[in-house]
């Protein structure tokens, strides 16, 4: 009496399917993953830093949290809409950082060696505010706005400026 296969054969289909999705998944994830963002060069005191740059609301509310290193940039630039007090929090950083607000390219404020806060709720983050409104905000690893020598007046080119 000859065997009934279509149960196998749907198992075997099923299963192939189901391999073929997650390969086309893991290959879709592996090119997001590997693209790296542009980063542009900014110049403080005839020095050059190759920034990320942070222009629409995901990559501003991501930043560079989730990172354990800030890789081949030296920072990040937050590029507003608007001028105002934007307010930045460590959400899921791993290392701390110097937060440089920007008016048009010129420091406004600066908060220094500021700390991850792991494991904090979302809502009990520390909320980091200029004293004066801004447009743009830099992140740099901490220390450097002194590595750099950035102090509040300064200007940096290529932000938008007439530098």
């Amino acid at each position: 009496m000859p065997k009934n296969n279509k149960p196998k054969k749907r198992i075997g289909a099923i299963f192939n399917s189901i391999l073929l999705v997650a390969f086309v998944a893991c290959f879709f994830f592996l090119q997001v993953w590997e693209k790296k963002a542009p980063t542009v060069p900014l110049s403080i005191h005839d020095q050059v830093l190759y920034v990320e740059v942070a222009d629409s609301a995901i990559k501003q509310y991501t930043g560079l949290g989730q990172r354990e290193v800030l890789g081949d940039s030296d920072g990040m630039l937050f590029v507003f809409g608007d001028v105002d007090r934007h307010g930045i929090v460590m959400r899921d950083m791993q290392f701390s950082l110097d937060i440089i607000w920007l008016l048009n390219g010129e420091v406004v404020d600066i908060a220094a060696h500021i700390a991850p806060e792991p494991g904090v709720a979302e809502a009990q983050l520390i909320r980091y505010l200029p004293r004066k409104p801004a447009n743009m905000v830099l992140e740099l690893p901490a220390g450097g706005a002194e590595h750099y020598a950035v102090s509040l007046g300064d200007v940096l080119g290529g932000v938008g400026n007439k530098r």
